[in-house]
């Protein structure tokens, strides 16, 4: 008992280090790194020229890296025990930083050594691209920069690719490639990468993908497929990111994936996409895409799953996410159970041999089997499956997985861990150092509910202070929103229109998050956004506990009463247009003029 307690001491110790290490580094990033909101091809630029100050190829054993999803983990063509781990990218609560590190995996009998090798010619940073290995290369397409604000994206659409043998990298150019985009899909075909979907998001347009290229190895070329055959009566999935995909006999198959929709202004309700669930095939030769039929045990409706291929002939999906909204809060429930689509036979098969985990703490780190979990990396050695990181939510925040587990999928008996969770795996900018247990700051549920008051005197004062600012800022809204109804009702048409850009222009400016519903009070516009003011009045004021709370309110009343009038007058523009369209189609309404898209990145599907 005495030896256990040792140890857990000496885990807090490593843990609480480990923080105080990731959190210097954060900081050093943020000094040394570029100005905020800079633009985001100068970033690039600037980082690139760093790369090319280097001469050489080198390779040097390092620790394990710091957590990351959204890269890609590669078998090395040449050698069967190694791996390669590519770009990726890390949310820090604060920021994200997106890498073009290179990694070498080296795994010897569950022994594992990481070593890093860096060029002088090599791909700009990126996260959510696509490699596949043939013969003696790896090539890689795509993938997406995030500024550290996460306020500017940047998709790429180069290719790359890597020597195997020495590790040097060489940009390949070739016309008629896929637009730029993240979060599509790609497989080996023959002599060929196959590439399907994806999308693409500035933060101002966004767009997803259905076509599909092959880029053939031997003449360096791009190729699309099916260009002609597209058409009302001729099947073809619907544009999509994030889904799994397999290659048997030739045959392309697709499954699942994810498109996002955005939230109109003129809705009270958020529009969370879509999850498909459905499987399709492809003879790329023909160009003929065929939809099959769910036979067996599919998985449930989920995103953010991970697939490979066993055997040449099992489509493994792993883990995976199903959100439910509801007005103002939404539950998530992960998952970390296998599913097998015999390709050959076109049926689903659920893993019934190893038992699956039903509960799953973040302390849990020993569990038997890899915690539930959204967007690993997996990857095939023989009969070896290998899961590699990941990300799931606890409390509030976004954890970065960098475990590894193998499992035979000959047996399937029982997982293996061969390299553990690390501490930095749960570093947050928001956390504290464990010693400082009193109110420091930190932004927490007791904070909000103001639990430090004894009697409740206080929080009862708080209370009617913002029921009668609510009442206040409700009533005069009122008054603004029959000025502006007669307004609206005086304008011309052709006015209306122009108003409604107008105002479409003025709320792109803001968050998803700070813009209040239609119809939405300033209580209810408070309660679903406060965690957002708190963290603001802390960070601009270092106000703590109950006047963190105060604060957070009044910033919330500030943001609240510029925008809600905005919201209200659009929501009016876009219903007098609907009303007028059905005059005029007598009955046909085209809701396509009336909606508004507010692009939010999939962050978690791609």
């Amino acid at each position: 008992e005495r030896q256990k307690k040792q140890g857990k001491g000496a885990e807090k110790t490593a843990l609480k280090t480990a923080k105080k290490a990731a959190k210097r580094e954060a900081k050093e990033r943020s000094k040394s790194g570029l100005p905020e909101e800079e633009d985001i091809e100068l970033i690039l630029n600037q980082l690139a020229a760093k790369d090319r100050d280097r001469k050489v190829v080198t390779e040097e054993i390092c620790e394990q890296p710091t957590p990351r999803v959204h890269a890609s983990f590669t078998c090395n063509p040449l050698k069967e025990n190694e791996f390669f781990l590519f770009g990726g990218e890390y949310y820090n609560g604060e920021r994200v930083f997106v890498y073009n590190h290179l990694f070498r995996l080296k795994e010897n009998k569950g022994v594992l050594t990481w070593s890093q090798v860096t060029s002088p010619n090599t791909p700009k940073p990126r996260s959510s691209h696509q490699a596949v290995a043939s013969r003696t290369h790896l090539y890689i397409f795509g993938g997406e920069f995030t500024s550290p604000s996460q306020m500017q994206f940047y998709h790429h659409k180069d290719m790359w690719r890597l020597d195997a043998a020495n590790c040097q990298w060489e940009e390949i150019t070739s016309k008629n490639g896929p637009s730029p985009r993240s979060g599509h899909r790609a497989i080996l075909w023959k002599n060929s990468m196959f590439v399907f979907g994806g999308f693409y998001d500035t933060g101002h347009d966004v767009r997803y993908f259905n076509d599909a290229y092959l880029f053939e190895f031997g003449e360096m070329k791009w190729k699309k497929l099916g260009e002609d055959k597209k058409g009302d009566n001729v099947s073809w999935p619907s544009p999509r990111s994030a889904c799994g995909i397999g290659e048997f006999e030739d045959m392309i198959f697709v499954y699942g994936g994810y498109t996002k929709h955005g939230r109109s202004f003129s809705s009270s309700d958020d529009s969370h996409g879509i999850v498909h669930t459905d499987m399709w095939s492809l003879d790329p030769r023909a160009v003929v895409w065929t939809k099959v039929r769910r036979g067996g045990i599919p998985p449930s409706p989920r995103c953010g799953f991970s697939t490979c291929v066993h055997k040449k002939r099992n489509l493994v999906v792993f883990g995976g996410v199903h959100d439910e909204y509801s007005k103002h809060d939404l539950t998530s429930t992960f998952f970390n159970d296998i599913f097998v689509f015999r390709m050959d036979q076109r049926r689903w098969f659920p893993d019934e041999k190893v038992e699956v985990v039903q509960e799953v703490t973040e302390e849990d780190t020993n569990s038997s089997r890899p915690m539930k979990r959204i967007n690993s990396h997996l990857s095939v050695r023989g009969n070896e499956l290998i899961i590699f990181g990941g990300k799931v939510d606890a409390d509030k925040r976004e954890v970065t997985l960098d475990d590894i587990w193998t499992l035979d999928m000959s047996k399937l008996t029982e997982f293996k861990m061969i390299q553990q969770l690390s501490a930095a795996a749960s570093f947050w900018v928001e956390d504290e150092d464990e010693e400082d247990e009193e109110d420091d700051g930190a932004w927490d549920s007791e904070d909000m509910e103001g639990s430090d008051s004894e009697d409740g005197t206080e929080e009862e004062s708080e209370d009617d202070e913002e029921v009668e600012m609510e009442t206040d800022a409700d009533e005069k809204l009122g008054e603004g929103h029959e000025a502006a109804a007669a307004a609206i009702a005086s304008m011309s048409r052709e006015a209306r229109r122009k108003r409604g850009m107008e105002l479409r222009a003025e709320l792109s400016k803001f968050e998803e998050e700070e813009i209040p519903k239609v119809g939405e009070g300033l209580k209810e516009f408070f309660d679903r956004t406060r965690d957002r003011w708190g963290m603001q009045a802390w960070e601009s004021r270092k106000s703590s506990g109950k006047q963190m709370r105060r604060d957070g309110f009044m910033l919330a009343v500030a943001r609240f009463e510029v925008l809600e009038p905005l919201v209200t007058e659009f929501a009016r523009l876009v219903k007098l247009e609907e009303e007028e369209s059905i005059d005029a189609a007598e009955g046909s309404v085209s809701h396509g003029s009336g909606k508004t898209v507010s692009s939010t990145r999939p962050r978690e599907h791609k």
